[in-house]
């Protein structure tokens, strides 16, 4: 079955949503982003930066 004995499906399914967020980010889905209005790394400030410094 689907969560019988030797059962390997929901780990992957777990493993596969941790490794997309892992190399994608959480984007508009985040929790932080939608109650602080903020984010840790935000991306617009950070090339902003990297342009000015040229």
């Amino acid at each position: 079955g689907f969560m019988g004995e030797g059962g390997y499906e929901v780990d992957l399914l777990l493993m596969s949503i941790a490794i997309s967020l892992l190399l994608s980010g959480p984007g508009r889905i985040s929790i932080e982003r939608d109650i602080l209005k903020r984010e840790i790394f935000p991306k617009a400030n950070y090339k902003q930066k990297q342009v000015n410094a040229k």
